[in-house]
């Protein structure tokens, strides 16, 4: 959410009339707008923060009207934004939708399990709470099926019947539009898409209808049964099309138009379409660098099947995203657009006088990386990169030293070490077979073994069983016990 302004609206009120209340918050986190869906509304009756159609954040609900103070303003942005930073120094009442929301976008911040049971001592003041409440349990519920596979039934039980309880056809809408979500993720296609049109035959907004056009579009072009969905996919292409000149309808359209031809094997109708794309939203750097981002991802795809110069393009688009996608304006996208840049100097295949030039490089975008992402306020999308710097590092070394060891075993751990704390069993298990592998890289790199590192092969080996079912997991860890066993 770095670089992300919250668009507020003023309804019935002007702004001289509550200055005031703005006086004291920092101007670079909101821009005063009359765009319809916005993400604040405040009225004589107080702050609504309102639904997230583009699901840049949580998509929990709070009270329908705030009182409207300057604290309760800086919290709401701060909420929507998901700032973490300002939001610890403010003190929430207790058994609040604020401090119970905060409590779940903390835990969800940090890639835990949310606690769907934190609101079940809360008492609704109104009927819009009561369907909040309900609506974000089913948010926090399809949240933890994601982690760790629960009840699909509940979670779709519980958007039901916060469907039932909405107030009006507009919430409704946003409810079910999530809904939607898990549905396409369940690959309940045809329930998706029945739900979806019922939005749109419903008396909402001409950017909720285009929202949720959007989204029938994703679910035909990425679904199996595309094939049978033609003469739908070429009206909602036809409907849309006089609206591309919004560039966040573009970026949009042509990204799921992408995935469409993608999923279809058509990798160059792909690629020509989010050339389409970049004509489409240059006029905005941060869609336009999102597109180079996709086009940068569709190359290593490419890349992935053979056609190796497609590597080189990748980068080119992650470095022309980089023009615009700076540490100041856009940390999150600049790391993981430095991290995706380091992995692919492993990737290009290289004579031995180039190696140790990519080696650089890709060091130095790993640690581009690192500079934005620490243990302490991104530990998951710090152990995502300390794993792939690890698995990189080993890729270039000509051979492994008691240092080189040491220094690769020390990112795997610092990502073993993350990924046990938030109890991600499966994700442990990666980093285990990331160590156990540099084990077998030192064994082959020395003349001289010492026998402890046969002991510590063994305990990586039995965690790794213990941790997870995957079946490559478990038969590399088994290949490694028998492995041990020989040598000792």
């Amino acid at each position: 959410m770095n670089g992300f302004k919250v668009k507020i609206k003023l309804d019935g009120i002007t702004f001289s009339n509550i200055e005031n209340v703005f006086a004291s918050i920092d101007t670079k986190t909101y821009e005063i707008t009359n765009d319809i869906p916005c993400d604040i509304s405040i009225s004589s009756r107080g702050i609504s923060i309102l639904p997230d159609w583009n699901m840049q954040s949580v998509p929990l609900l709070y009270s329908q009207y705030i009182p409207l103070t300057t604290e309760n303003l800086k919290t709401s942005i701060a909420l929507r934004i998901e700032n973490i930073e300002v939001l610890e120094t403010q003190n929430f009442p207790e058994n609040t939708i604020f401090s119970h929301n905060y409590s779940c976008i903390k835990s969800i911040t940090n890639n835990a399990l949310a606690n769907t049971s934190i609101y079940d001592g809360y008492t609704e003041n109104s009927q819009f709470e009561e369907y909040a409440i309900i609506h974000n349990k089913a948010v926090l519920s399809h949240y933890n099926l994601n982690k760790i596979g629960s009840d699909p039934e509940k979670t779709k039980d519980l958007f039901k019947h916060a469907v039932y309880l909405a107030p009006d056809s507009f919430w409704m809408a946003y409810t079910n539009f999530l809904y939607i979500v898990l549905l396409i993720e369940l690959n309940e296609f045809e329930q998706a898409i029945n739900i979806a049109y019922q939005i749109n035959r419903r008396d909402v907004t001409p950017k909720i209808k285009v929202t949720t056009l959007l989204t029938i579009y994703k679910i035909l072009t990425m679904s199996e049964m595309n094939g049978d969905f033609g003469n739908d996919i070429k009206n909602i292409e036809t409907e849309i099309q006089p609206l591309l000149n919004d560039k966040a309808i573009a970026y949009d359209f042509y990204t799921a138009k992408s995935l469409y031809y993608e999923s279809n094997q058509n990798l160059k109708e792909a690629q020509t379409t989010l050339d389409d794309a970049l004509k489409n939203t240059e006029k905005d750097t941060y869609l336009y660098a999102k597109t180079q981002i996709t086009k940068a991802d569709l190359h290593i795809k490419m890349a992935q099947m053979g056609n190796y110069h497609h590597y080189t393009q990748s980068l080119q688009c992650y470095h022309e995203a980089l023009k615009t996608t700076t540490k100041q304006n856009y940390p999150q996208e600049y790391a993981n657009c430095q991290m995706n840049i380091g992995i692919i100097y492993a990737e290009l295949p290289s004579v031995d006088n180039k190696k140790h030039i990519y080696a650089g490089l890709s060091q130095t975008a790993f640690s581009e990386a690192l500079e934005i992402y620490n243990k302490f306020d991104q530990p998951y999308d710090y152990a995502t990169v300390c794993t792939n710097f690890g698995n990189t590092m080993m890729r270039f070394l000509p051979s492994i030293d008691d240092e080189r060891f040491d220094k690769i075993a020390y990112y795997f751990k610092e990502a073993i070490y993350i990924r046990e704390t938030f109890e991600l069993d499966e994700e442990k298990a990666v980093c285990l077979m990331s160590l156990l592998n540099l084990h077998y890289y030192r064994i082959e790199s020395v003349e001289e073994v010492n026998f402890l590192w046969f002991e510590e092969m063994e305990i990586i080996a039995k965690e790794i069983l213990q941790l997870t079912q995957n079946e490559r997991f478990v038969a590399m860890a088994q290949d490694a016990l028998e492995f041990v066993k020989h040598k000792n």
